[in-house]
């Protein structure tokens, strides 16, 4: 989408990003994001960043729904930078309470699983947090995520350089692909920790199906006592509806990206991680509902889908018709799998 636009202006999105710039590009943009997630409401919050996106549109349940802004085949992509861009502000947490041990290890991680880097790539790549020195915890963090490989001399009788790899564990226990997509000047970066992720988890045996494994997302740390949690976007029945959306799409044959239902579910598990049991009055998780479910769900109308912001609820609320736009004057029945006429 970018390139559409010319060159310089994938080049100012590259710089955006680039390690040199970032601190007070991208994550302070990032960390103003997150501000406004945990303070505005949920539901204005999300319908804006769902309709920036221009992303509403296909979510409608309409047979024929077209998107108004975007050409088709943008469509999906731009629905998996949407829901990318949630998860970022989910699961990033270098404002906004990761203390700076774990931070530095995290983005040696980052760099390692994009390439092999050698010591004097490292210390030039690694993003430079105001106020803090870069080399205070740049050794301790190195020994702890990195395997030296001592210089090659290749046949060319050329000397290789000695470079940093990522330790086995490494995939297992701290490889972060959100954060791994942030950081990727290029897409053939992440794709290619992705690939090396892969391979590893092919050759353990910890992955044994056919095509290729779901990035293993994360669950995010805990934030600063000074801030709310940005997953409390998540708690949120408009959220809740788009999900059902998505996944229903997914399960009925539509055109639904692996990688989308992997971003879908990412996020309903963190909604489930951070919602407590006892939220409910009553304290009971799966309590008897005796309130008056909506009957008439309209569609695309999804803050008025659910009766409450309460996840187990919402998960157990079974949604048999979403009726359609006026204009089309016609009715979903999910039950039945048709559209009828109203």
């Amino acid at each position: 989408m970018w390139v559409r636009n010319g060159l310089q202006i994938k080049g100012q999105a590259m710089t955006y990003i680039q390690c040199n710039f970032c601190n007070s590009m991208v994550d302070a943009d990032l960390y103003l994001l997150q501000i406004c997630a945990t303070e505005l409401p949920p539901e204005l919050f999300l319908n804006t960043v769902f309709e920036k996106f221009h992303v509403m549109d296909m979510l409608s349940l309409a047979p024929y729904a077209a998107n108004s802004f975007l050409e088709s085949e943008h469509d999906m992509p731009m629905l998996e930078s949407c829901l990318t861009f949630l998860a970022s502000l989910m699961d990033i947490r270098t404002n906004i309470g990761m203390p700076d041990a774990p931070l530095s290890q995290l983005e040696m991680v980052t760099l390692l699983c994009m390439g092999a880097k050698t010591h004097s790539q490292l210390i030039e790549l690694m993003p430079e947090k105001c106020g803090t020195s870069q080399s205070r915890d740049f050794e301790s963090a190195l020994a702890e995520v990195a395997d030296y490989h001592e210089p090659n001399l290749e046949a060319s009788g050329n000397m290789q350089q000695g470079m940093y790899l990522p330790k086995p564990k490494v995939w297992e226990e701290m490889y972060d692909p959100i954060h791994v997509s942030l950081r990727a000047v290029h897409r053939r970066d992440y794709q290619a920790s992705m690939d090396k992720f892969t391979s590893l988890a092919c050759s353990s045996g910890l992955f044994r199906g056919n095509g290729s494994p779901w990035p293993p997302f994360r669950l995010p740390g805990p934030v600063n006592p000074s801030y709310k949690d940005p997953q409390c976007l998540l708690c949120s029945r408009f959220f809740h509806a788009i999900a059902f959306v998505i996944l229903y799409k997914a399960v009925n044959g539509q055109s639904v990206s692996e990688y989308i239902i992997a971003l879908t579910l990412y996020l309903l598990e963190m909604a489930v991680s951070f919602t407590k049991p006892t939220e409910n009055k009553e304290g009971q998780i799966c309590q008897a509902s005796t309130s008056q479910e909506p009957e008439d769900r309209r569609d695309l109308e999804f803050s008025n889908w659910y009766e409450s912001d309460w996840l187990s609820s919402n998960l157990r609320t079974v949604i048999n018709k979403v009726t359609l736009n006026p204009e089309r004057r016609l009715s979903f029945d999910s039950s039945e799998g048709s559209e009828n006429s109203e």
